[in-house]
């Protein structure tokens, strides 16, 4: 029932691990189905700060802090804020991401 709302597609890369000099390095990017909403809105980050989030992604993946996200105009950015909705039996439903 999700999939219906799922019409756009972002670039997802999942967070791999850090090399010797401490930068991030991420699994190749993949095309994943997303509903994308541009819209300003104050968020807690992760550790407690208020941070303005410019664009919230629906996605059907777990999502952690670490991963990034390519946006359809090549704007590459890390969460500030996400949420899991889980089923009933404890599964992921489905990722909210602010960024």
């Amino acid at each position: 029932m999700i999939n219906d709302y799922l019409n756009q597609t972002v670039n997802y890369a999942r967070f791999a691990g850090k090399n010797a000099y401490g930068e991030p390095s991420y699994n190749a990017d993949v095309s994943i189905a997303a509903r994308v909403s541009y819209r300003q809105k104050k968020v807690y980050n992760r550790i407690g700060e208020e941070a303005t989030s410019f664009c919230h992604l629906t996605v059907e993946e777990e999502v952690s802090y670490d991963d990034r996200f390519t946006l359809a105009d090549g704007e590459i950015r890390t969460p500030l804020s996400i949420r899991h909705a889980r089923n009933a039996d404890g599964t992921l439903h489905h990722s909210e991401v602010d960024l």
